[in-house]
């Protein structure tokens, strides 16, 4: 009980917790008055700890800004050429964390790589064209 006072400080504001992933929905996020708690001298803090709003407010089937430059950055980054011969197989390496977030942020969206129009398959982390002449 000796001491001088501690004051209560809020924590930073937690993570949204949104009721729908896109097309924008209701959510909340909390923050807690533990930075520093507050001792039996010091005062509470003040104002609210939990914070409503909309949230995800990205059109179903959009992806936001920052995602596309992250794919147009990573195709700049990681284009290859390669020689192929006649009837040999082609395999290449895809990011499956750029899938991951495109999933995420438009779940109902279908993902599909193509060469020419003509879609090619893919299987975790990489696309695969099957007897197609390029």
């Amino acid at each position: 009980i000796d001491g001088d006072p501690v004051d209560g400080g809020w924590s930073d504001w937690g993570p949204w917790a949104c009721s729908v992933s896109c097309n924008g929905g209701i959510g909340s996020r909390r923050r807690f008055c533990n930075n520093p708690e507050p001792n039996i001298k010091g005062e509470p803090c003040m104002g609210p700890s939990l914070m409503t709003g909309r949230c995800n407010t990205i059109k179903c089937g959009d992806i936001t800004e920052d995602t596309d430059n992250l794919i147009r950055k990573r195709i700049r980054r990681n284009h290859t050429s390669m020689t192929v011969n006649e009837g040999e197989r082609v395999i290449i390496q895809g990011d499956s964390d750029i899938i991951d977030i495109i999933n995420q942020e438009a779940p109902d969206r279908d993902i599909s790589w193509s060469h020419n129009g003509i879609i090619m398959n893919f299987n975790d982390d990489r696309i695969e064209l099957i007897d197609y002449a390029i």
